[in-house]
């Protein structure tokens, strides 16, 4: 299987024509290379994004959509709910949105574990979709992290 990642575009930002120009690039090398997924890995806007970023952000999606399944995960620059648009654009592949810890199984039964960005506050309020059991204050996000990754490794994730 190939797939092609990247993050980080953060659209909304002065270096917005650079981004423009870098995402050119990763599009045309997916062209060339023609991948079975993408994976954007978080970050694609810096901030709440407007019309005009959203407009960016659905080009550089779709436009890779065209080409191969995308899948985008939210990041700590992703305002909240700013990405579901990107998953209704019209594209020969299938645009996958994940806000929330997911597993998707691929083909060649490849397991895909997806984990967005996300806080301890959103997981203690059961806002992230994740076991409840580890709701200890002293435990950190990155130990909910790798709580929640064992668990799917370990065959507790059935994926979709």
């Amino acid at each position: 299987m190939n797939i092609l990642s990247f993050g980080d575009t953060h659209i909304g930002t002065e270096c917005d024509e650079d981004v423009r120009d870098a995402t050119k690039q990763i599009i045309a090398k997916a062209e060339e290379r023609n991948p079975d997924l993408a994976i954007i890995t978080g970050d694609v806007y810096d901030g709440s994004s407007d019309p005009e970023h959203r407009l960016q952000a659905a080009e550089m999606v779709g436009s890779l959509a065209d080409i191969c399944m995308v899948c985008v995960i939210n990041g700590n620059h992703d305002a909240k709910r700013d990405l579901e648009i990107l998953g209704k654009i019209i594209a020969r592949n299938k645009i996958y949105v994940y806000e929330r810890p997911d597993c998707i199984k691929l083909p060649g039964g490849v397991y895909l574990h997806l984990l967005p960005w996300f806080t301890k506050a959103g997981w203690i309020a059961g806002k992230v979709g994740i076991d409840q059991s580890l709701t200890d204050l002293n435990v950190t996000v990155s130990q909910l992290a790798l709580t929640y990754l064992k668990g799917m490794v370990c065959g507790k994730g059935e994926g979709k």
